[in-house]
């Protein structure tokens, strides 16, 4: 799947809404992280398409962590349709517009990081993913891409099952990208 900055904006609005409207972009990346995670884990998918990245404080969505550091009329429409500039390190969510575009499955997965991780504070929840995720690789100050296999891999898939997840992906893109171009 190609990289949704809507679907990215959504899950990005269901966190902030169980945060009461605002909370540190390091907070949001580490919950945005996890969804994802555990989606690869439960169902072998992802939500919003994006890029893993491995930072100095832990693993992050690589193309969302870039939305935050733009101002929202130079983002693409979507992100700020949601989500505000940022204020120093806090993003704040402007509207409750309907999250439409995230399944059952997703709010299942959003529900269940919320309920796992929410209560903990930004730093403790970097240091939580440096312990639970073994896909991250300290890369001091720069960063490295980290693959859905390997992901799929720490997160207890089989070797042969973290390929046909990696390949599912990057076929669901191919065929995106395609699509996009023939105006399909």
């Amino acid at each position: 799947m190609k990289f949704s900055n809507r679907k990215a904006a959504q899950v990005a609005a269901f966190f902030l809404k169980e945060e009461g409207g605002s909370t540190e972009i390091l907070k949001l990346m580490k919950l945005m992280y996890l969804a994802e995670r555990e989606s690869i884990k439960t169902y072998g998918e992802l939500i919003t398409g994006d890029s893993f990245c491995a930072m100095e404080y832990g693993p992050v969505l690589s193309r969302t962590y870039d939305l935050t550091k733009l101002a929202p009329k130079s983002a693409k429409k979507g992100w700020s349709d949601w989500i505000s500039e940022r204020d120093g390190k806090y993003l704040k969510l402007t509207k409750e517009e309907p999250l439409n575009l995230l399944s059952r499955a997703d709010f299942a997965v959003l529900r269940k990081v919320w309920d796992e991780f929410g209560h903990l504070t930004p730093f403790e929840l970097a240091e939580e993913t440096h312990r639970l995720c073994a896909e991250w690789q300290d890369p001091g100050k720069s960063s490295r891409p980290i693959s859905y296999e390997n992901t799929a891999l720490a997160v207890g898939h089989n070797k042969i099952a973290a390929e046909e997840i990696s390949q599912r992906i990057s076929n669901q893109r191919e065929l995106d990208t395609y699509l996009e171009n023939v105006g399909a």
